[in-house]
């Protein structure tokens, strides 16, 4: 292997280095290093340049690419640095301070449509019979579902005195409460009202897809011995035995509320997280009110406080105005004085 020794015309210096070195099948074929004339020196360095530029082109090649290579690896880990980064995690909301006395001491102030709560059932009867039912319902404090949970059943006069309209009241009821619970007595059957109502709930059934068999009768009597007509309507319906103290009873209609509760559950949550935010809304409301409030007061205040200074240099001012007076009125009497003196 040869070394060329080449002399550097700007720096004044030579260098023999090592990337420079050119194998002895760079030179031409039938030439030797002793017999080397310069038309010969000039073409081996051309090729000595050539092969350098592409040593280096293919060197600055290699460094580009590990380096391009390396972007992606830099983005995933920015993104992954920012994903993990606890400024990422939201902050809690104001709404989650909000505990169920804080709706229960607004609940009063709420729309209407946020005041009543979500229900297993409701109860249509007629008023001849309030006693019964009153005995019935008592029946709802010894059952639990999944034995965890009381059911929650209301009576539709009790929506009525909260909507204040019995018509009303009976929508309000059925988009409230999962069931329609018909207590079924001669009076019932016998009542235009309670005829009306329970075809109502009929219709919603038959309608509405959310509230198919919502419609449950509940028989005081066994059907094929009742003392009186039970509308083919309501008979066709699958309905619940009552019977007072009644373990099969109780039994029945756990199993009928306990195949629906979660949609009670569901609506539950959902209305408190709307109260929650109502509540957040009326005390945002309630803090603008006490600003503007104190701010009026604190504006008045300055107001009595700007026209007691303002009367205050006013009296000053009049005070002033006299003691000056005053004083030009004793100079005016010293001078005539002194004029009248002989």
């Amino acid at each position: 292997m040869y070394f060329f020794h080449t002399e550097s015309a700007d720096s004044g210096y030579s260098d023999i280095s090592p990337s420079y070195d050119i194998a002895t099948d760079a030179i031409p074929s039938g030439m030797s290093s002793i017999n080397l004339n310069r038309s010969n020196i000039e073409v081996i360095r051309d090729q000595v340049v050539h092969k350098i530029q592409k040593s280096f082109s293919e060197k600055d090649k290699c460094e580009e690419e590990p380096s391009r290579r390396s972007l992606p690896d830099i983005s995933s880990c920015s993104s992954s640095s920012f994903s993990t980064s606890p400024t990422s995690k939201s902050l809690p909301s104001e709404e989650e301070d909000i505990t169920e006395k804080d709706i229960l001491d607004l609940l009063k102030e709420m729309p209407p449509h946020m005041r009543f709560d979500y229900h297993d059932a409701f109860v249509i009867y007629c008023d001849d019979d309030r006693s019964r039912v009153e005995e019935f319902m008592e029946n709802f404090d010894e059952i639990k579902l999944y034995d965890r949970v009381k059911p929650k059943v209301v009576l539709y006069d009790n929506i009525a005195i909260s909507i204040g309209s019995k018509i009303k009241a009976l929508e309000f009821g059925i988009d409230r409460c999962t069931y329609v619970f018909l207590f079924i007595t001669k009076a019932f059957c016998d009542d235009s009202w309670s005829e009306f109502s329970s075809e109502t709930c009929l219709m919603e059934a038959i309608h509405n897809p959310d509230k198919k068999w919502c419609v449950v009768p509940v028989f005081t009597e066994p059907k094929r011995s009742a003392s009186f007509r039970v509308p083919p309507s309501l008979n066709s319906l699958k309905g619940i035995q009552y019977l007072k103290n009644d373990k099969f009873f109780k039994d029945s209609v756990a199993k009928l509320l306990e195949e629906k509760l979660y949609i009670r559950e569901e609506k539950v949550k959902k209305l408190t997280g709307e109260r929650k935010e109502w509540v957040s809304q009326y005390r945002i409301e309630m803090m603008k009110e006490e600003t503007g409030a104190k701010k009026e007061l604190l504006d008045r205040r300055n107001r009595e406080l700007h026209n007691k200074m303002q009367q205050q240099q006013e009296l000053e001012e009049l005070k002033r105005l006299g003691a000056e007076a005053e004083l030009r009125h004793e100079q005016d009497i010293r001078h005539i004085k002194g004029r009248l003196r002989p």
